[in-house]
C-alpha cells in the first residue's frame, strides 16, 4: 500500500488517546556484556486538547567481529594449484549514541488533529582492525605473512522533523492524512592502514570520507467506506533522496611516502525522486472477502561521478512500474477458518552504496569492493495459497507460495585484472531467481504456563544467470543453481508465576548452493527472562544472545581461477540486563 518495496518509511509517531490528564513517563536503563550501556526517558504531558512529549537518551556500545579467508589459486587452463592466500581478521569497536525527540499532538477539533516532533541523534565510533595476512605456495609452505592494523573514526549528525495532519470527515472511517518528513544526516570518517612485515613499515593508506544524506517524504493517505463492507483507499507518496559523497584515498609508493590515488578519490552525488500512487478497493461478498490495489511509481535516478584522475560519468535512469495486488479470503464455516489466496508484484532497488563506481577503501587491498552505477532494481512476483484456522488454544497457518525473481541481483567475486591476485567484489544484475515451498506458523497455548510459537519455511530453489567480462576472464561465471532448504524457529514460553517468565528461541538456517557459491548450515540459540516489580510500575529483564556461539555464515566462493571459504561472525555471545 505505503511502498512497494515495503512499508517503512515515515517516522509516524502516534500518541494513543487518552482522557487521563496530566504527566506521564518511563525510564529504561540497560546493562550488557559485551560492554553496553543504555538509558532512554520517555516523558508525555497532557492538558485539555494538547498532548506534549519528550524522549531522549544514549549509551555507550563495545563491538567485536570476525572474518576469515582462505583462497586458493589456481590455473585455469590445468586446475593446478599455484598458492594459497590467508587472511584472519578481528575488528574490535567502541562507539557513544545519543538522541532527542520533542514534540506535540493538539486536536483542533473533534475531527480534526494536527502533531509536529523534531529529532536529533548522533553517534561517534572507533574502531581497531587486525588483519594477518599468510602467503603459502602450492604445496602449503608459508612463504609471506604480514599484518595490517586499521585504525578508524566515524561520527554522524541527523536532523529530522515530522508534522502531520489527521481529519475525520465522520465516525464511519472516512478520513484523510497527510504528513510530511524531512531529514538530513552528515557524517564523516577516516582510515589509517599499515601493513607491517616482520615489524617493518611495508605499506599504508589513508582514507577521508564525507557523506551528506538529504531525503524528503511526502504522503496523503484518503479512505472512503461505502456501506457497512466496503472501502476506498488511495494516496499519494513522494520520496526524495539526495546522497553526495566525498573520498579522499591516499597509499604509500615504493619510498613509502603518501600519495593520493586519483583514481579512487574524488565525488559521487545520487539522487533519486520517486512518485507514486495507489488505489484499493476492499469488500465482502457473503463468505468471500477480496481486496484489489494497484500502485504505480515512477523513479527517476541520476548518478554523477567525478574522480581526481578526470573520469567522468553522468547516468541518468527511469523506469515506470504497476504494482497490482489481489488478496482473496473464504471463510470456511466462520471467519476463524480462512482460505486465502493472494497475488503481488514487489521491487527491490539496490541501495545507493551499491552504485558508487570505485572502492571507498583501499584498507585490504587484496580484497576490494566496487559498486557499479548500471546496477537496476529486480522485480518480485509472489503468489500464495494459505489456510487460517484459529481455536481457543491454539492457531495454525500454512502457506503455499511462489516466488520469482527477475534482475536478481548477485555479488560477482572476480580478480581485478587476469592473473591478478587482487580480488574484486560488485553487485550485478544476472539472472531470475525462483522459490517455491510451504511456509507454517503455529501458536499454541500447551499449558497455562507454557506456550510455543513456531514457524517452518520448507522451500525450493533455482537460480539461472551468468555474468560475463572479457577484459578480466576467459569463460562467464554461471549462477545456476537448484535445491532444497530449511528455515526454522521455534520459540518457548514460560510463565514460573505472575510475575516472572522465561523464553528460550532457537533459529536454524538451512544452506543453499549455486555454481558459483555455496553457504553453510546456521543455527542460533537464545536466552531470556521478564519480571514485573514494584506492583507492575517496573520490569526487569535479561537475555543472552547467541548462547552457544554458532551465529556466523560460512561459505565458499568459486570463480575464475579461484575458490574461496570464508567465514564471518558479526558479534560474540552478549548478555543484557534492563
Amino acid at each position: 500500500k505505503f511502498e512497494a518495496s515495503g512499508t517503512a518509511g515515515i517516522l509516524n509517531i502516534i500518541l494513543k488517546k487518552s482522557k487521563g490528564m496530566g504527566f506521564n513517563g518511563s525510564v529504561t536503563g540497560s546493562l550488557g556484556y559485551l560492554p553496553s550501556t543504555n538509558l532512554n526517558t520517555n516523558l508525555s504531558w497532557k492538558k485539555g486538547s494538547w498532548t506534549w512529549f519528550l524522549n531522549g537518551g544514549g549509551g555507550y556500545r563495545e563491538g567485536e567481529g570476525k572474518s576469515d579467508s582462505d583462497t586458493r589459486f589456481f590455473d585455469i587452463a590445468t586446475g593446478n594449484t599455484t598458492r594459497y592466500f590467508e587472511q584472519n581478521s578481528n575488528n574490535k569497536s567502541e562507539s557513544n549514541f545519543y538522541n532527542a525527540t520533542g514534540g506535540f499532538a493538539v486536536d483542533l477539533t473533534e475531527k480534526t488533529s494536527i502533531n509536529l516532533s523534531g529529532m536529533v541523534r548522533s553517534f561517534s565510533s572507533e574502531s581497531n582492525n587486525r588483519v594477518d595476512n599468510n602467503n603459502y605456495d602450492a604445496f602449503r609452505n608459508l612463504t609471506t605473512n604480514s599484518q595490517t592494523l586499521a585504525l578508524g573514526n566515524s561520527s554522524n549528525l541527523s536532523f529530522q522533523g515530522d508534522v502531520g495532519l489527521d481529519h475525520k470527515f465522520n465516525d464511519a472511517g472516512h478520513n484523510i492524512a497527510l504528513s510530511l518528513s524531512l531529514q538530513k544526516s552528515d557524517n564523516e570518517s577516516t582510515e589509517d592502514s599499515r601493513e607491517y612485515d616482520q615489524s617493518l613499515f611495508k605499506y599504508g593508506t589513508l582514507g577521508d570520507n564525507t557523506t551528506i544524506n538529504k531525503s524528503l517524504i511526502g504522503k496523503i493517505d484518503y479512505e472512503l467506506p461505502i456501506g457497512e463492507k466496503s472501502k476506498i483507499e488511495a494516496g499519494y507518496r513522494i520520496d526524495n533522496n539526495t546522497n553526495d559523497y566525498d573520498f579522499l584515498n591516499r597509499e604509500t609508493n615504493v619510498s613509502t611516502n603518501y600519495g593520493i590515488v586519483d583514481a579512487y578519490s574524488g565525488n559521487t552525488v545520487y539522487d533519486e525522486t520517486i512518485n507514486a500512487a495507489y488505489a484499493q478497493f476492499k469488500s465482502k461478498f457473503d463468505k468471500l472477502g477480496y481486496q484489489l490495489g494497484i500502485r504505480a511509481e515512477n523513479s527517476q535516478i541520476n548518478v554523477e561521478y567525478l574522480s581526481l584522475s578526470g573520469n567522468t560519468s553522468n547516468k541518468k535512469k527511469e523506469y515506470t512500474g504497476f504494482f497490482p495486488s489481489v488478496f482473496l479470503s473464504y471463510d470456511l464455516g466462520s471467519s476463524n477458518n480462512q482460505l486465502l489466496l493472494n497475488y503481488s508484484r514487489r521491487i527491490n532497488r539496490p541501495r545507493s552504496w551499491f552504485l558508487i563506481p570505485y572502492p571507498t577503501s583501499l584498507a585490504n587491498r587484496q580484497n576490494l569492493f566496487r559498486g557499479n552505477e548500471d546496477l537496476d532494481p529486480s522485480y518480485i512476483d509472489s503468489f500464495e495459497l494459505g489456510y487460517a484456522i484459529q481455536k481457543k488454544k491454539f492457531t495454525i497457518n500454512p502457506t503455499l507460495y511462489y516466488r520469482k525473481t527477475t534482475g536478481d541481483v548477485k555479488f560477482v567475486l572476480l580478480s581485478q585484472e587476469l592473473g591478478s591476485d587482487v580480488l574484486v567484489t560488485s553487485p550485478y544484475n544476472v539472472g531470475n531467481e525462483t522459490s517455491y515451498g510451504l511456509d507454517l506458523n503455529l501458536t499454541a497455548d500447551l499449558f497455562p504456563w507454557y506456550k510455543i510459537m513456531a514457524s517452518a519455511d520448507l522451500f525450493g530453489y533455482k537460480s539461472e544467470g551468468s555474468y560475463f567480462d572479457p577484459n578480466r576472464m576467459v569463460e562467464p561465471l554461471s549462477f545456476d543453481g537448484e535445491g532444497f532448504s530449511t528455515r526454522l524457529r521455534l520459540t518457548n514460553s514460560f510463565k514460573i508465576d505472575k510475575t516472572l517468565s522465561m523464553q528460550v528461541q532457537g533459529f536454524y538456517r538451512g544452506g543453499q548452493k549455486t555454481a558459483s557459491s555455496e553457504s553453510k548450515d546456521m543455527y542460533v540459540l537464545n536466552f531470556g527472562a521478564n519480571k514485573t516489580i514494584w506492583n507492575n510500575n517496573g520490569t526487569i529483564a535479561f537475555n543472552i544472545q547467541d548462547i552457544l556461539g554458532t551465529r556466523g555464515r560460512n561459505t565458499t566462493s568459486f570463480g575464475p581461477g579461484y575458490e574461496r571459504d570464508s567465514y564471518m561472525r558479526w558479534s560474540p555471545r552478549s548478555f543484557n540486563v534492563s
